[in-house]
Order: C-alpha cells, then structure tokens, then sequence
C-alpha cells in the first residue's frame, strides 16, 4: 500500500507540477525542426502535432516524475512524426540508445569496482618506470620510437582485467602505440602471437610520414597483437621501391596478406606513389641472426 502511494504521488507531481510544464516546453522546442537549403542556409520549418491514435493514447497517460529525459524526448518525437508507421523507427532508436547507455555505464561501474577491490593500489615508482626503460632498451617495444619525451609506460594487462602493478606486468610504449592498443591486454615483449584467428586490420593509426617503416611496424604488431615484425627492409630499384616485412617464426604470413591490397593503398597514400609492391616473408628459426 506505501508503494502505491509513493507511484500515486509522483503521478500526481508530474500531472500537475513541474515535470509536466518542462515536458510542454520540451513539446514547444520540438515543434520547430531546424533545415538547411541547397545552399547550406538554416531554416526553419514548423511542425504540429499530429492527431493519429498512437498520440491519443499517450495522451490519456500521463508520464511518470521518474520518466527518463529519453523516453521523455521519444514520446515528444511520437506525438510530433507524421504517420503511425514511422513509429517503431522511433522506438528501436530510443532502445538502442538506452541499451548503449546502459552498456557504458554498466562497464565504469565495472571498472570502479575493480579498482576499489585492488587493496594494495599504488603508483609505479620512479625507480621502478627507469628500470622498465632500461630494460626495455629506452624504445618503443611495439614501433621502436626511441624518444624519450614520447615514451609512456602501461600495464600489459590492464588492471580492470586483472593484472597486477608490477614490472613484469608493465611495458614502455611510445604515446602512439599506447593509444591504438587501449585496454586490450597485449605483451609486445613477446615475438608469436597468441590468437587463434586473425582480427580485421586497423588502418587509422597517425602515421608518421618522415618514418614509414615505424608506421608499418606499429600497423603489424598491432594486427598481431605481440611484436610479430622482426625487421623491414626497402629494396630500391631505380625510382620504386618494395617493402619486405619480415616476421618472426610463428606468426602466419596469410593473415596479413588477405590485407595486402589494403596495407598497399594506405602504404602509398601515406608514403608516396614510388611504393611498387609488400612482401611478407616469414624468417626461419635458425636464420633470425642473418642479415635480410
């Protein structure tokens, strides 16, 4: 009974307070859609409101004063579409953008919870981050970047999916690469890869035009998900050139070239027309000393 007091309240607040008058002037806004002509000038076009039986309905049933602003601005976009057809349009919209919000919200809470159960969180010291750069030869382990100002030193596994504030656990990474491997867990100390199946490149790294062997070894890694590039090599001839991405033993060569036609086309946009051809070639295990 105390719960249906507390609904029968809260009606009674919407229905006559201020979360109806902020509904009707949400109502009034909606009534004004903003256009743009041939000539990309704003306009203004005036839409009433139309008297189909959905919008009945609504009408006899009040919202609540916890109504979400979204279900508030589905129900205003309801009242105002032209035809009873477009409404479930409307709907899947606003439950996509509901379920992407939860989402969201469900993974920073999960992410706090994490980072409230680590009892013993701390900070790298500063002993501890030169000891990583040294050890880690003042580089990039994913491109090679070897500037200090660049450098940035993060957890191999990220900490929400529980990985531990330690050396071993850490890796320096130029800002770059840093930003293109995000929260995924991935050791590019490690030379073989560890998926089982090939994931979709990802061409949208900055690159870097004055060094495009830096940008190729960073877009292979990353595709690989360890340090799979031993070496690349550019064979000049004459006014073109190839590059031969060399990688380490283990790692299928197939899975990069399905995605040669792509890495050819970013390759020349990005570093010149005077790119012929990519090879991908795969080392042997006995021959990593030999000078390709």
């Amino acid at each position: 009974m105390q719960e249906f007091n507390q609904l029968r309240d809260a009606h009674e607040r919407w229905t006559h307070g201020t979360g109806k008058a902020k509904f009707n002037q949400m109502l009034k806004k909606r009534k004004k859609v903003i256009l743009k002509d041939f000539d990309g000038v704003a306009a203004y076009q005036k839409i009433e409101p139309q008297d189909h039986g959905i919008k009945k309905a609504l009408l006899k049933r009040p919202l609540l004063a916890d109504t979400s602003v979204i279900l508030q601005k589905l129900i205003v976009e309801i009242l105002h579409t032209t035809t009873e057809e477009n409404v479930k349009e409307l709907i899947l919209t606003a439950m996509k953008q509901i379920q992407w919000e939860t989402e969201l919200f469900t993974k920073q809470l999960e992410r706090h919870i994490v980072e409230a159960k680590i009892k013993d969180y701390r900070k790298l010291t500063e002993a501890e981050r030169v000891k990583i750069k040294q050890r880690d030869g003042y580089a990039c382990l994913c491109c090679g970047a070897n500037i200090e100002s660049k450098l940035e030193i993060r957890y191999i596994k990220p900490l929400r999916l529980g990985g531990k504030i330690s050396i071993e656990n850490s890796q320096t990474l130029c800002v770059i690469c840093d930003k293109y491997k995000g929260n995924n867990e991935i050791d590019f100390r490690c030379n073989t890869t560890k998926l089982r199946l090939p994931k979709n490149i990802d061409l949208s790294f900055i690159s870097e035009k004055s060094n495009s062997i830096r940008t190729l070894t960073r877009v292979v890694n990353s595709f690989y998900n360890c340090k799979a590039v031993y070496k690349i090599k550019v064979n000049w001839k004459i006014f073109t050139c190839t590059y031969n991405i060399y990688l380490y033993p283990d790692n299928n060569p197939e899975w990069l070239l399905q995605h040669k036609a792509e890495l050819f086309n970013f390759s020349r946009i990005k570093f010149g027309c005077y790119i012929h051809n990519i090879e991908v070639i795969t080392i042997d295990k006995c021959s990593e000393r030999n000078d390709y």
